[in-house]
């Protein structure tokens, strides 16, 4: 499945961006989340509901604003959890766009940071697709 989005890049330019992988939206009651320490926290880490995922990237509910958090902006140090599964990687931040539901949705590609991680997110994104395959996960 391919798309193109356009993502704001810098405040006047715009940059076309494909997304070839299919999204799993995940429900709220599923327990999804990402984690990080963004630029402006001082070693605090923030915690924030995954909204859904795919092989080429995630998209996250950002409740409030978050310095730092742009298009760009390279985030090290993210770990995704959904059940028991926990992947640790970079977040390329591709686009934070205000959403009237969700406050603001950010997504951006996420890259696994080990071999480990690679296998963790390939089994439980295959996991997702069988069940959507069964009709029992809705993709986006």
């Amino acid at each position: 499945m391919m798309n193109q989005d356009a993502c704001e890049t810098d405040g006047t330019h715009w940059a076309i961006y494909t997304r070839d992988a299919r999204r799993y939206r995940v429900p709220p009651g599923v327990g999804a989340w990402l984690e990080f320490e963004p630029p402006s926290a001082d070693g605090d880490r923030w915690r924030f509901r995954v909204h859904d995922l795919s092989w080429g990237g995630i998209a996250f509910d950002l409740p409030v604003e978050v310095e730092g958090v742009a298009p760009g902006v390279r985030l090290s140090g993210v770990v995704v959890g959904i059940g028991k599964a926990r992947v640790e990687g970079t977040l390329d931040v591709l686009h934070v766009t205000p959403d009237v539901r969700l406050g603001t949705l950010c997504g951006g590609r996420f890259v696994p940071g080990s071999g480990t991680d690679e296998t963790v997110l390939d089994q439980l994104l295959a996991r997702l697709d069988t069940l959507t395959t069964r009709g029992l996960w809705i993709p986006s």
